[in-house]
């Protein structure tokens, strides 16, 4: 790996433990419209898109016109919880951006929650304004885990892929930063236990936090 010149954040799951309220946001539109869904399906869908879990749901009920009352169900019941205070950003978040910054090192966002609720959650949690460059799931054609979402961090830098490394935690975003030949520190979310991830070639290790990621970084003498 190069000098170390950009750090890649996925959202949901990796910097903000947000996999729970979805997943019980879901369970709430489900119960509220009498639907049943197996909890290990929900589980499943973490990192999936909104496209993709419309998708599902279409096919699970044999339904398409009840996806977006379901979806307005769980928007509503995560914005409620977000707005409680029950959604936290992952222990070290703000201190480790904070000394990426002061290195120099820009920060990315990269995710496929669509800009209006990614926004929100960024604004709540007070993380807008610690990033050089965002880019939601509604400004790229092709969701993770296609790598595109990636491949354009990497060019708005004008950056190498040895010169940039990713934090995500789910396989959907593991499979679009290893396409895009990126290193990938791998934060499984701690709100929800998850499926397993399949680890690429180019997951460095599993990290419990962004305090275990600076100091990985440190050892590796990426930062100081």
């Amino acid at each position: 790996m190069g000098k170390l010149q950009a750090v890649f954040f996925d959202l949901d799951g990796t910097l903000v433990d947000s996999e729970r309220a979805y997943f019980n946001g879901w369970k709430y539109a489900f119960n509220k419209e009498k639907i049943s869904m197996d909890d290990e399906i929900l589980k499943s869908w973490v990192g999936l898109s909104a496209k993709d879990t419309s998708k599902i749901i279409s096919n699970h009920i044999g339904n398409s016109e009840i996806v977006p009352i379901l979806r307005q169900h769980r928007e509503n019941y995560f914005n409620k919880v977000l707005s409680e205070g029950f959604v936290q950003v992952k222990p070290f978040a703000y201190e480790f951006m904070n000394i990426l910054r002061h290195q120099g090192i820009k920060l990315c966002l990269a995710t496929s929650t669509y800009r209006e609720r990614g926004t929100l959650i960024l604004d709540s949690l007070g993380l807008a304004n610690y990033f050089d460059y965002k880019i939601f799931g509604d400004q790229v054609e092709s969701l993770k885990p296609a790598p595109e979402i990636y491949q354009k961090c990497l060019m708005h830098f004008n950056l190498s892929s040895d010169e940039a490394i990713v934090m995500e935690d789910s396989w959907a975003g593991v499979q679009a930063a290893s396409q895009s030949n990126l290193s990938v520190f791998l934060i499984p979310d701690q709100s929800l236990i998850q499926t397993e991830v399949l680890v690429t070639d180019y997951v460095v290790g599993t990290f419990a936090d962004f305090k275990e990621v600076y100091n990985d970084l440190l050892r590796r003498k990426l930062i100081n």
